[in-house]
């Protein structure tokens, strides 16, 4: 049972590279809708999920850890996704679920009709339990050329023609220290077995030699900038003397970039919708295949393949890189306005309709975060007052006001 609802909702975000823009466009469109977000921290956020003025609750994955939080927030309304999936299909869809997600929520949003189809035939939920509405990110990546042309045009100005290295090692190379502490945290979240998790030991290990490989070869062909994923320790890169871009948006990054590479990352996908040529070293078919990655970039199983690829591409401008660009999978346009649509659906189906937040609206500051989940999200009102206009914009939202509740929390409500 429910407490008495308010026009409130609650987005929660990880990692503030990957998670903020998109979690301000959702926001976006919520706001236009009238009704008023906390935006910020997931750490925080559900920490004050007993008390906090009862609304939404939205959860981006559907881990383990996610659906124990759910649980957390049976006083609320709860909306899960899992937009971990972008790059999966068939079995891959429920790679980061597990069922108490299902079941600790109210609504559970899925990209595409393949995605629901997997899940329904898996956990036998029923139709009005899963929506498709798309990928937030998607959406946020076709409004990208006008958010952030400046910072592209700036990173161009300072690396000129580079190409942008994106690494996901985040097991052997982890910020949380040495293989076994980053396996265990993987295993905690559920829906990996043992098995799994040793194949992709494995895979990272055959994946970084090839790539650090590739990478040595390309700093001397071409200016190299490194993305690591924010599960990875930085620091490595820098030892071995790259250029290395962390804690920012990645967006800029690859719109500036000549070309992209990775080894089976979410990046590729994001780099191909930008049209961006992208090169994706993956010398594990078996890992590859559960993947749509290999569907719309060039594909190479080897560092000396992968060397023929780029240097017909920097000599000439051509071949397979050049024309690696053809997004084929299918979802609706317009994931965040979706997922706000969704959102507003289920309040109003609650009797909830659109105003301001309570007058009484309670909140209780979390002191002691770790250094490691600031290192995950960490944003300053300043860099919210710089961010969040183009966004909104971008959606048409001009009039908002914003306040910090917490360390990376925010208080949007729609202006009048």
């Amino acid at each position: 049972m429910h407490d008495k609802l308010n026009p409130i909702v609650y987005l929660t975000a990880e990692f503030k590279s990957r998670d903020l823009d998109s979690r301000l466009l959702i926001a976006a469109h919520l706001l236009k809708a009238g009704f008023p977000v906390v935006l910020g921290q997931q750490w925080a956020i559900i920490a004050n999920a007993p008390t906090a003025s009862p609304g939404c609750y939205h959860f981006k994955t559907a881990n383990a850890f996610q659906a124990g939080w759910m649980r957390d927030c049976s006083r609320h309304l709860v909306v899960a996704c899992d937009e971990e999936a972008l790059p999966f299909s068939g079995d891959g869809f429920t790679v980061n679920i597990v069922p108490e997600a299902l079941e600790n929520s109210q609504l559970f949003l899925v990209q595409a009709d393949a995605h629901r189809q997997v899940l329904r035939e898996k956990y036998r939920t029923p139709d009005n339990a899963i929506e498709v509405v798309g990928s937030p990110r998607l959406e946020l990546l076709a409004r990208a050329k006008a958010i952030y042309a400046k910072e592209a045009a700036a990173v161009r100005a300072e690396h000129g023609d580079y190409i942008l290295f994106n690494t996901s090692f985040g097991i052997i190379n982890s910020i949380w220290g040495d293989v076994e502490a980053a396996t265990g945290r993987l295993l905690s979240g559920g829906g990996l077995s043992d098995g799994d998790v040793e194949e992709r030991i494995e895979v990272e290990r055959k994946n970084f030699d090839h790539l650090r490989d590739l990478l040595r070869w390309t700093s001397k062909r071409a200016n190299v900038v490194v993305r690591p994923h924010p599960s990875e320790n930085a620091k490595m890169w820098r030892d071995l003397g790259a250029v290395v871009m962390e804690g920012t948006n990645p967006i800029p990054w690859m719109l500036g970039a000549k070309a992209v590479v990775h080894s089976t990352s979410t990046t590729g996908i994001e780099a191909n919708a930008l049209g961006v040529p992208c090169l994706n070293l993956e010398t594990t078919a078996s890992w590859g295949n559960r993947f749509i990655m290999q569907e719309v970039n060039c594909t190479v199983s080897s560092a000396d393949n992968a060397k023929a690829a780029l240097e017909q591409f920097l000599t000439t401008g051509r071949g397979e890189l050049a024309d690696s660009v053809h997004l084929r999978k299918k979802m609706p346009a317009d994931g965040a306005g979706n997922t706000a649509k969704a959102i507003a659906r289920l309040l109003l189906e609650h009797d909830i309709m659109p105003g301001p937040a309570p007058a009484d609206f309670a909140w209780k500051m979390i002191d002691g975060r770790p250094d490691a989940t600031k290192a995950k999200f960490f944003v300053t009102p300043e860099e919210i007052s710089r961010i969040a206009p183009r966004i909104f914009q971008s959606v048409g939202l001009k009039k908002v006001t914003f306040g910090d509740l917490d360390e990376s929390v925010f208080l949007f409500s729609p202006g009048t």
